[in-house]
């Protein structure tokens, strides 16, 4: 039998909020794209851009987290990953090309790059059901090896990563395929999840600041072109990643040993309250939302506006319509399988 979760693990529920939020951004603020850095007002949506870019390795961090080292067998595991990634994915698919064709007027060469994901549209989703496939054989790795076995994959995954971030992968003959590209994240947030670390009020102050400064690494080296590569496997976004990831889960953990302390009663204060309930739902309706955000955008872009002011309007709007059309698809008996809850 597989392994059951039977109690929602609040910080994860955050991180995935954050991970919708930052997918979001990113597509909110590319329809300003290209970029103008030459002043700090001109270049906010560049700056937004680059702290959305984190959205895409937590998803794949909170993936690993909850799918690796259980108990399954393949067919379990297949039956039940890809019945909850594949509905949902046809379901907004056809919705999408149907729009696509009949209103927004794409071509049938435009809705094939939609399909596969030659556009933002579901080359996310074409990514995970190819980690799916070799996700059984990483759980059975793991569980052989436990965080010895994560240790030494992340160690092989980090270089890879280093070496795609000045342009140096792949290394002539020197293969490291099995180890490199998105599947890393997975190992990487299962390991972060449950390695037990020494959490204080100092530590916690230092990963904040760790996130803060990589990030700004990230964006000062994609600024100027430092980077032969500033995509999702670069080393500043796998070390931002790992500093938010540990930061929730520290939060949390400390939280839970000092109930005294004044960031437990804020947090739980948080967790309790109405903000708690909207980052539940915003959670839940994360898969959902990143189909239908893209989907969004396009139609904000027939109105051709383009004024800076209206970015926040825009993020804020779409955000809101994206979760409330989930929100109430997931109330539809007949259409909850599909809506991606």
């Amino acid at each position: 039998m597989a392994n059951i979760v039977k109690k929602r693990i609040f910080y994860m529920d955050e991180l995935r909020a954050l991970a919708i939020l930052g997918v979001i951004l990113m597509h909110t603020t590319s329809t300003y794209r290209p970029f103008i850095y030459n002043n700090l007002k001109l270049g906010i949506p560049g700056i937004l851009n680059a702290l959305g870019c984190i959205g895409i390795p937590i998803f794949f961090m909170l993936s690993g987290a909850l799918l690796l080292n259980r108990n399954y067998t393949i067919s379990e595991f297949f039956k039940k990953r890809y019945t909850r990634i594949l509905l949902p994915f046809i379901f907004y698919i056809v919705i999408t090309l149907i729009l696509e064709y009949f209103v927004l007027g794409s071509n049938t060469k435009q809705l094939i790059k939609i399909f596969f994901g030659d556009e933002r549209y579901t080359w996310f989703v074409w990514v995970i059901m190819g980690i799916y496939l070799f996700l059984p054989v990483v759980n059975s790795f793991i569980k052989e090896y436990g965080f010895r076995g994560a240790e030494y994959f992340i160690g092989i995954w980090l270089i890879t990563i280093i070496l795609n971030t000045f342009g140096y992968y792949p290394f002539h003959r020197f293969e490291l395929s099995y180890f490199a590209q998105f599947i890393g994240y997975c190992v990487l947030g299962y390991y972060l999840a449950n390695k037990e670390f020494k959490i204080t009020q100092k530590r916690i102050t230092l990963l904040i600041v760790i996130s803060i400064v990589s990030w700004i690494f990230y964006y000062m080296m994609t600024k100027y072109n430092m980077i032969a590569n500033s995509s999702y496997l670069c080393l500043p976004i796998v070390i931002t990643s790992i500093g938010v990831f540990l930061l929730f889960k520290a939060i949390s953990s400390y939280s839970e040993n000092n109930s005294k302390s004044s960031i437990s009663k804020i947090h739980k204060k948080i967790e309790m309250g109405v903000i708690g309930k909207i980052i539940l739902s915003i959670s839940i309706c994360s898969y959902g939302m990143y189909f239908l955000n893209s989907l969004l955008i396009k139609f904000y872009k027939l109105l051709d506006i383009h004024s800076l002011k209206m970015l926040p309007v825009l993020f804020i709007g779409i955000v809101f319509l994206s979760w409330i059309i989930v929100f109430l698809l997931d109330k539809i008996p007949f259409l909850k399988k599909f809506a991606g809850t």
